[in-house]
Parts: C-alpha cells; structure tokens; sequence
C-alpha cells in the first residue's frame, strides 16, 4: 500500500521527500486526512516529517499573476479577463492548478489552430 510504501521509503533515506496534499473543498488538512496516507509514526516525527500549510491565494492577486504568466509566455492577448475569472473561480485559490488549468486553456486553444 501507499503508506507502507512512504513509511519504508522515509525511514531509508536521506533525500528529503516533498509531498503536496490539496483538499480544494475545505482549504486545509485535518490529521486524520494525512494519517490515511502516512503512517502516524512517520507523520507526527519531527526528525522526519514537517507539516506546512499554504494559505490559499486570493482572487484578484491570482488573477494578476496568470495575466503574468499568459504575458510572460506570449499569449497574453489571447486570454479574455472572462476566461482568467472562470480559471480562478475554479482553482478555489489554489494557484498551482490555477497555472495548471490557463496550461490546459493554452495548448486547447494552440491545437485548434
């Protein structure tokens, strides 16, 4: 399983290992959510493992930061500020699929070229 494979591979190694837990819905992690994926011995152990918790972002600043990225990536004119709100909306302030999703929006709209 899963957390007999994270446990085995925690306590083996010397490379830091970064796990990304996202629950969209509520905006945060319980204990118990993590607890199913990671076994508590290897989840509640300082000298293995660090809980870091990132707010989400909001949605004026999200917004500004895919016109950013569209710009930066030279399709900045080809993103309304309608698609950008729908993305937004959608990404409930979590900005890596936020960026993920205009990714989509762009190779979406390069194939139907």
């Amino acid at each position: 399983t899963f957390r007999n494979i994270m446990s085995t591979h925690v306590r083996n190694t010397n490379i830091p290992t970064v796990l990304l837990y996202s629950d969209t819905v509520e905006g945060k992690a319980s204990k118990s959510d993590l607890e199913r994926l990671v076994p508590k011995d290897v989840l509640h152990d300082p000298n293995q493992c660090e809980i870091m918790q990132c707010n989400v972002v909001t949605q004026f600043k999200l917004k500004k930061r895919l016109e950013y990225i569209a710009k930066c990536e030279g399709a900045g004119g080809s993103c309304s500020g309608n698609v950008l709100e729908k993305i937004c909306e959608g990404s409930m302030g979590d900005i890596r699929s936020a960026i993920m999703e205009l990714q989509f929006y762009f190779s979406g709209s390069s194939s139907k070229k």
